[in-house]
């Protein structure tokens, strides 16, 4: 037996009072990107850059690897090891990723970073100085070895890489939109970080 006409008309007005909000709903997940449910674009670059920073550790064998290469066996030849040169070099690093700001609908987006770190440029001018003046204390009538003119000259670099304090220095990190609607930093990354480094 049918149901009364004004139960039908009941559960019609309800199935239609519930979709217009549900239907809303899915209309501000879509717009807002993952808020309902997924990872906003602030989250997703906002973890891109914890674990590009979070990698840059004398225990990560990958980026001392990358640090062996990138120095072309100059380390070597001052006796030393990458390893080495990281934990002094990397000695005090921090980083704090601030506000990051999202422009949807033109694409890009900008995140800022507090990075502390060691200056090389400081570092390398204290060595220089240093090795210099021990050149210039050698006696004539015993100079070293060749080898140990190289050995001296990597003790000497990292007592003043050991001396030189980590300072503070802001980056602004750019993301842009690629075509298939990815977020991914765009060029300039690296000239950032290496400006810090100077």
């Amino acid at each position: 037996m049918d149901p009364p006409k004004y139960e039908r008309t009941e559960t019609t007005m309800k199935k239609r009072l519930l979709a217009a909000p549900l239907a809303i709903a899915a209309i501000a997940c879509t717009v807002l990107l993952g808020a309902c449910g997924g990872p906003s674009i602030e989250e997703l670059i906002r973890t891109d850059l914890t674990e590009a920073f979070d990698s840059i550790s004398p225990d990560n064998e990958e980026f001392v690897d990358s640090l062996t290469d990138s120095t072309g066996g100059s380390l070597e030849i001052l006796d030393l090891s990458a390893e080495d040169f990281a934990k002094g070099y990397f000695d005090g690093f921090e980083y704090e990723i601030g506000d990051i700001s999202v422009e949807e609908k033109a694409g890009t987006a900008s995140a800022k970073v507090k990075v502390k770190m060691k200056s090389i440029t400081d570092a390398m001018a204290d060595f220089t100085a240093d090795y210099e003046a021990w050149i210039m204390s050698i006696d004539p009538s015993a100079v070293p070895s060749e080898e140990e003119l190289y050995a001296k000259g990597g003790e000497l670099m990292m007592a003043s890489i050991a001396e030189t304090p980590a300072e503070e220095s802001d980056i602004t990190f750019t993301y842009s939109k690629n075509e298939n609607g990815e977020w991914e930093p765009s060029e300039g990354a690296d000239e950032a970080i290496l400006g810090a480094m100077l």
